[in-house]
C-alpha cells in the first residue's frame, strides 16, 4: 500500500514538473515573437534620485532640482527621439499627445505641494510603484480643503 502511494506521489510530481517545463518552453518561444522593445524600455537615465544622495541637509528644493534634471534628460533621451506616428497616439512618450503629462497647464505627475491659507495638519502622499502623484491628487485636494498641507512626491 505504501509503495502504491509513493508511486502515485512520484507520478504527480513528475506530471507537475513536466507541465511546468512545457509552460516555460511555450512562454520562451512565444516571447521571441513579441515586438521589439521601444526606447523608453531600454534607456538608462542618470539623474534618477537614489537614497544614497539624500543627506540630513537635503531639502524639497534639492529634490525638485534633481527631478527637473531627470525630466530634462528624459526629454532629450526619449521624447525627442520618438516620431509622433498614429501608432503612438496614446503613448505617454509622444510629445504633445493625449497621454503626455506635460500637455496640461500643470504636470500632475511631478512632485508638488498643496498648502492651505491656514494649516491645521499635514500629510505626505506617496504613490505606488507603477503610478504617479496624479493618482492621489483628488484625495490630497479633499484633505487640503479642510486645512491639510499636502506634499506629493514622485518616486
Amino acid at each position: 500500500m505504501k509503495r502504491k502511494i509513493a508511486k502515485t506521489i512520484m507520478k504527480n510530481i513528475l506530471l507537475v514538473a513536466l507541465l511546468t517545463l512545457t509552460v516555460l518552453l511555450a512562454w520562451a518561444f512565444e516571447s521571441r515573437n513579441m515586438p521589439e522593445l521601444q526606447i523608453w524600455h531600454t534607456v538608462s537615465l542618470e539623474n534618477e534620485f537614489t537614497a544614497g544622495e539624500a543627506t540630513a541637509k537635503s531639502t524639497l528644493q534639492d529634490y525638485l532640482n534633481q527631478e527637473e534634471r531627470l525630466f530634462g534628460e528624459l526629454q532629450e533621451k526619449v521624447y525627442k527621439r520618438i516620431e509622433p506616428t498614429d501608432e503612438l497616439i496614446y503613448s505617454r512618450y509622444r510629445e504633445g499627445g493625449l497621454q503626455d503629462p506635460a500637455w496640461h497647464k500643470k504636470n500632475w505627475n511631478r512632485t508638488f505641494e498643496l498648502v492651505p491659507k491656514k494649516i491645521i495638519g499635514g500629510a505626505l502622499l506617496m504613490h505606488g510603484l507603477t503610478d504617479s502623484p496624479y493618482s492621489l491628487r483628488r484625495i490630497g485636494e479633499m484633505v487640503n480643503g479642510i486645512g491639510g498641507s499636502i506634499r506629493f512626491c514622485r518616486l
